[in-house]
């Protein structure tokens, strides 16, 4: 069975790193300059046997893959891949010359892409063997060029192109984690019936997590899962997860041995 190839990302807080550690088990993290696996770990909330992975640099990450041999490998997060690419590429290419790895990009846009794609085939590599491969990432806001009338502005993942591109283009799926307010009291609408549209109100309680998994004019993701537009996330990691494998076609489900 080969293992899923997935990209988390989404704003502060939704819920990127507890769904992650939902996969199944055993489960490994390398956890890179982010908090999310300590803070879950300090309230109690980090599953049974997670196993956290002490990288300190590019080297270390590359050796940690490949060693791995857990169910599941959570890298959290690309913005720290990127800062241990850089130091990497900047030392081995540039001889420790930082202003010379920046001129014309030459560092971002062309050796650590090559770089990059080394990490990548032993994602490959760990999927042939059924590992389950979940990155996380943050997400930026960028103007996305328009040619029918102004530019847009689109929700991706953070970091520069030439480590998110291979990212994007090796993911089976590329997940937008987001929340949305629910318009308890209308205050202002228009139209009647099944045409009324809400044009003002007011949000009370908790919003509803989502996950979109289609491009869109609004935010970046990729979905070769066959999975639908959006999946309701739910209250809790667990029903998030769940609500996830139910979306998963079930010949996915069967090769990830949830259904018979």
């Amino acid at each position: 069975m080969r293992g899923l190839g997935l990209v988390l990302y989404g704003v502060e807080g939704i819920g990127k790193t507890t769904l992650a550690l939902e996969f199944p088990k055993p489960l490994a993290i390398i956890n890179i300059r982010e908090t999310g696996y300590d803070d879950l770990k300090d309230v109690g909330k980090v599953p049974p046997n997670t196993i956290p992975l002490i990288c300190s640099n590019w080297e270390d990450v590359l050796v940690a893959v490949k060693a791995c041999q857990q169910k599941t490998l959570v890298i959290d997060s690309l913005s720290g891949l990127q800062e241990y690419l850089i130091k990497y590429v900047t030392k081995t290419v540039y001889a420790g010359n930082y202003a010379a790895f920046k001129s014309f990009y030459n560092g971002l846009r062309q050796d650590c892409p090559v770089q990059m794609m080394e990490l990548i085939d032993l994602f490959e590599f760990k999927r042939a063997q059924g590992t389950h491969i979940v990155l996380i990432a943050h997400r930026k806001t960028e103007s996305e060029p328009n040619s029918d009338g102004p530019d847009i502005m689109v929700q991706t993942l953070f970091g520069d192109i030439g480590i998110t591109g291979p990212v994007m283009k090796w993911a089976q799926a590329v997940l937008f984690m987001t929340g949305k307010k629910n318009v308890d009291i209308v205050t202002e609408s228009s139209g009647r019936g099944d045409n009324v549209k809400v044009l003002e109100g007011k949000s009370i309680g908790t919003p509803t997590r989502l996950m979109y998994t289609s491009f869109s004019g609004a935010h970046a993701a990729k979905n070769k899962l066959e999975l639908p537009p959006l999946v309701i996330m739910g209250k809790s990691a667990t029903e998030s997860y769940n609500n996830f494998i139910k979306a998963l076609p079930e010949m996915v489900q069967k090769n990830m041995g949830v259904v018979k």
